[in-house]
């Protein structure tokens, strides 16, 4: 199992009211019963714990790259309402792409998507480096893409019009039908995506931080339920798999995401779920005790790259640092800061701002080109 899920200890039931578990079960079929905190050990408020999203949407998109290879054993698969599985891959992504002259050109009937031209060969071509970049993982899987693919299926033709099809067959999808549960699997992660980064539906110019109401009756903010629909659309295709008659049951884990990543949808969904309308939100002391005042929450910024920036900087000095290495390269480093401010996933509020990056005041070189004496940064021997 992963590390959270043997870490964890308390439920999603026990968090939060029994109407609003009601609730959430009824509307986006949730697991009440997965573990996504563990209780603090003085004061015994929870400890949410969820994973990183970033990862995830890599980890995601590189489970559709292994679905492309015939060697790979996964071999993803959405088993539709009349039986048949319709497979999922990088591959038929690609072919989008390809059906669209690589982005240079539009559809058949004169269509094109400007903003399609983002797509390169190194969105579908991985390598040990372009797997871990994060805009060629959301690039791919993009709202984009999702209308490129809508705009495939509606305009392939019809059985009268195959000869059509046959002089211009890189114009048109084979078997588009096979391309639907896709085409939903991109919309949903576009939109998990958008609200991931903070992007606000009626003000496109804004970002919002979310609040939720006192109200346990009162709608989720729309943050959440975008999020629990992703999370509701990837329960409904796991539960089609488990229901499914036409896969061997040895090979039903090959035709869903990895367990690994499972489990870290569920912890970021569930627990960024818990955690706003736990603490997050207007007060209400017998439904919402622990609430703070005006505290709102922000998912883009609840990310690691801080702290792998930190570690980069502490191999920066030694690619195998002995531990008086580490702790020397670490008072150097001020702590956890941010300097490349692009990071792994773009650019992160605030950094590279000397408001919110004081060490980086504190480690500029002086006229002499010698950095501050480390006991600057130290306070009774303990780095901060």
């Amino acid at each position: 199992r992963s590390y959270m899920h043997a870490v964890a200890t308390v439920k999603v039931r026990d968090l939060l009211p029994a109407t609003v578990v009601q609730a959430l079960i009824a509307t986006y079929n949730i697991d009440a019963d997965m573990k996504i905190a563990q209780r603090h050990p003085v004061h015994k408020r929870p400890v949410i714990m969820t994973g990183d999203c970033v990862h995830i949407w890599k980890k995601i998109v590189n489970a559709l790259e292994l679905s492309s290879k015939a060697s790979a054993q996964r071999m993803l698969a959405y088993p539709d309402d009349d039986g048949n599985l319709c497979p999922m891959s990088l591959k038929m992504l690609e072919n989008v792409w390809t059906a669209m002259d690589g982005g240079r050109a539009g559809l058949h009937r004169g269509q094109t998507l400007p903003i399609f031209k983002k797509l390169g060969v190194n969105h579908f071509e991985k390598t040990n480096f372009s797997r871990m970049r994060v805009y060629l993982a959301v690039q791919v899987m993009s709202g984009t893409m999702a209308s490129a693919l809508d705009s495939l299926i509606e305009s392939t033709p019809s059985e009268r019009e195959k000869p059509e099809a046959m002089r211009n067959p890189q114009r048109y999808l084979h078997n588009h039908t096979q391309y639907k549960p896709l085409l939903e699997f991109v919309r949903h992660f576009n939109a998990y995506v958008d609200v991931c980064n903070g992007f606000d539906y009626e003000h496109p110019d804004l970002r919002t931080n979310v609040h939720a109401a006192a109200s346990v009756d009162a709608p989720l903010p729309k943050e959440l339920s975008k999020q629990l629909e992703f999370l509701k659309w990837v329960t409904d295709w796991k539960e089609r798999i488990d229901a499914s008659e036409r896969i061997e049951s040895e090979k039903k884990r090959w035709c869903f995401l990895p367990w690994q990543s499972w489990e870290d949808i569920q912890h970021l969904i569930l627990g960024y779920t818990v955690l706003v309308l736990c603490y997050c939100g207007e007060q209400n002391q017998k439904a919402f005790p622990l609430r703070v005042p005006n505290l709102k929450c922000h998912l883009q910024t609840l990310n690691q790259d801080r702290v792998e920036n930190h570690f980069s900087h502490v191999r920066s000095s030694s690619t195998n640092p002995t531990a008086l290495q580490a702790q020397r390269a670490s008072t150097l480093a001020g702590g956890i800061r941010v300097q490349n401010v692009q990071a792994n996933c773009g650019r992160t509020p605030g950094a590279g701002s000397r408001r919110h990056n004081p060490s980086d005041r504190m480690l500029k070189k002086s006229r002499h080109g010698q950095r501050p004496h480390a006991a600057r940064l130290r306070c009774g021997g303990n780095v901060h």
